[in-house]
């Protein structure tokens, strides 16, 4: 792993001309990894969706947007002749008896019947992917209202630990025992760990939603303006996605393309749909 930030990183990245034997670079848009794949590999392996940029590679294969992207990704080893299984899950994120120590002791300091986690941050790009937050306070209290010993924790990144705590706030009184901010409380390894003790996770189109599912974690995506099809939790046998539109992908990020729809958006995912899929 090279830190461009680094000093140290970036003398490794000039003296590592031609390291490796073969660099794969699975970013679907251009990023300083197409300079950073055609110095380090003899053989450079990416997708040809873009123009030019295959020229950076001698070895390529096209994106097909019309599977998840856990096959695309994989699609990728096929340009260096070998092809795979369709994998059954996602990899889970591996962590230590000390991490599930601090994050043991968390769980039975709230005393729950079940924990559910939701997520409300976002990636970077478009941000109406957010399920808005009027919904979200009322989905908290028909869940409590419906099992009272029930435990929320909100998720989200130090930068959200502000609007987390808003939602929070917004809740009448007798709510706020059972939410919990977790913002910033723990670090990537305790997450995953807590994410495989919750009964659900609830969330935006996001990466969390994709360690849920890893962690096998029953997870719940809500989806616009992204298809599903491309992004689901995977696998779908045990994870859901909830979205309302015409089907048309309105964003394409391998394309670097987004577009806007005013008759359909995220909003138009009603709370007894998610409340529905949680089963209580």
């Amino acid at each position: 792993m090279f830190n461009l930030f680094s000093l140290k990183d970036l003398l490794k990245l000039i003296i590592s001309f031609k390291k490796y034997d073969i660099v794969i670079d699975t970013e679907e848009y251009f990023r300083i990894s197409a300079f950073m794949s055609m110095r380090l590999g003899k053989i450079n392996v990416w997708f040809n969706n873009i123009p030019l940029r295959w020229l950076a590679y001698n070895a390529w294969i096209k994106y097909n947007d019309e599977q998840h992207s856990v096959l695309t990704c994989l699609d990728l080893i096929k340009a260096i002749w070998i092809n795979y299984k369709i994998p059954a899950w996602l990899e889970p994120l591996r962590y230590t008896d000390k991490n599930t120590k601090q994050v043991d002791e968390f769980l039975n300091w709230l005393e729950y019947s079940k924990i559910i986690c939701m997520h409300t941050g976002l990636a970077e790009t478009v941000k109406e992917r957010a399920w808005p937050k009027n919904k979200r306070v009322e989905l908290i209290q028909k869940v409590i209202d419906k099992d009272r010993k029930a435990k929320i924790v909100l998720s989200g990144t130090r930068w959200e630990y502000d609007s987390v705590q808003n939602t929070i706030v917004s809740l009448p009184k007798k709510y706020h025992n059972n939410v919990i901010n977790i913002c910033w409380i723990f670090n990537l390894f305790w997450f995953a760990y807590l994410l495989e003790k919750c009964d659900v996770m609830v969330s935006n189109d996001t990466g969390p939603m994709h360690l849920a599912a890893a962690m096998w974690t029953k997870t719940i995506g809500l989806f616009w303006p992204n298809l599903p099809m491309r992004f689901w939790p995977y696998p779908l046998d045990k994870n859901i996605s909830l979205y309302k539109w015409n089907g048309k992908a309105y964003i394409n990020v391998h394309l670097w393309k987004f577009e806007e729809d005013i008759d359909f958006n995220i909003e138009k995912i009603e709370i007894e749909d998610v409340l529905e899929t949680i089963e209580f």
